[in-house]
């Protein structure tokens, strides 16, 4: 169960996003969102601890907690989650063009990650995802075929590739090594991403583990800048 915050932080970025608070507008008083939720202060002030890193607002000495606008879109890297989570999170309105579904033998190197014997087939998805109207990520994403055969044929539960993966097919996921990099626009990413040919683009390997170690997913992503990845630091 998530902890008491994680609920708090949530329904404050949902309130911000449906317009309820607006930019410039004062929230309420950690006070007041304690009494709400039946919760202590320093539960709320670590939400909005929460909310002030990720730039939905600002604290300002003697006055209060004031809504900074629209937060960038963003991937964070400090938890496993998937684009649609990450987008949801953000309070961002995301879509998914499939543009490609297939089971194929995947590339040796796609193979090897995935720890499958020669000759293995895979399901294989080119996805294309916007952010509104503005495309910002080509993946493509290898899954073992014996694992989600039916993935082959069916699209996924509303874009969200790991709400299927645990909700339909009860595969919990656990873990991730990604690789982040640099690369340049190819002729058909330039053309599926409006923008140049040669323009510099992060590029992404992720591959996903279940809670047996099971090696379940293995992505490659190109986006654009426009799209940071952020991570939080502590010490």
């Amino acid at each position: 169960m998530d902890p008491l915050y994680h609920r708090i932080q949530r329904d404050m970025i949902e309130s911000i996003s449906s317009g309820e608070y607006s930019k410039g507008d004062r929230m309420p008083s950690e006070a007041a969102v304690a009494e709400r939720y039946g919760v202590t202060r320093m539960t709320v002030r670590r939400a909005m601890d929460g909310l002030v890193n990720q730039g939905l607002v600002t604290r300002r000495q003697g006055s209060g907690t004031y809504v900074l606008g629209e937060r960038e879109a963003r991937r964070a890297l400090n938890k496993l989650t998937g684009f649609t989570e990450d987008m949801r999170a953000n309070g961002q309105r995301s879509t998914c063009a499939e543009l490609d579904r297939r089971s194929v033998v995947p590339p040796d190197y796609v193979r090897e990650q995935l720890q499958l014997e020669e000759g293995a087939h895979t399901v294989f998805l080119e996805r294309l995802r916007r952010l509104g109207d503005t495309a910002v990520a080509i993946q493509h994403v290898w899954l073992p075929l014996a694992l989600a055969p039916d993935l082959a044929r069916r699209s996924l539960d509303g874009g969200s590739l790991y709400d299927t993966l645990e909700r339909d097919l009860g595969i919990r996921l656990a873990s991730a090594r990604q690789r982040i990099t640099a690369g340049s626009a190819t002729e058909r990413q330039a053309g599926l991403l409006g923008v140049q040919v040669g323009e510099p683009l992060l590029f992404t390997q992720r591959l996903t583990r279940d809670n047996k170690n099971h090696s379940v997913e293995f992505a490659e992503s190109w986006m654009s800048p426009t799209l940071p990845l952020w991570v939080e630091l502590q010490r």
